[in-house]
């Protein structure tokens, strides 16, 4: 979760089943779905629910089909950059299949950038967002994006 004091929100995403994971704007009193409303399906292939929308349930802000796996957020805050800052970067797990235990990727704009993953929450005092590069051997930080 990440809370922007710039807007007084509170963001979350959900690792979901396969498929379906979900950035949602929290808000009192909603019900967010879970395990009634989904995108996603089991594991295994089965349905988990038949409905992905429901009348009294707050749909996604944003879902991925296939899954992205989150596993970070942060909210970009920093001077530095104009046309990104209050966008969100979510970082996500690599597919199966990908030869990187550790490869991530940034969501930011809806794009998936690979190989990426947002560092701290807050940034440093030079205002740069730290990130690591996972597509190269040991963990390298990058300074931009």
């Amino acid at each position: 979760m990440v809370y922007d004091a710039a807007t007084n929100r509170i963001w979350s995403v959900e690792h979901s089943p396969k498929g379906g994971d979900e950035l949602n704007l929290i808000q009192k009193g909603k019900n967010y779905g879970w395990p009634k409303t989904s995108y996603g399906i089991n594991y295994d292939g089965s349905v988990l629910t038949k409905f992905k929308e429901m009348e009294g349930v707050e749909n996604p802000v944003r879902y991925w089909v296939p899954s992205i796996g989150p596993c970070g957020m942060t909210i970009v805050t920093s001077d530095k950059y104009p046309d990104r800052k209050g966008n969100l970067l979510i970082s996500g797990l690599p597919p199966p299949g990908m030869s990187s235990t550790f490869g991530c990727s940034i969501c930011n704009k809806g794009k998936v950038i690979p190989g990426y993953w947002p560092g701290p929450a807050r940034s440093p005092k030079s205002g740069r967002i730290p990130v690591c590069d996972h597509r190269r051997p040991g963990l390298t930080f990058k300074t931009d994006l």
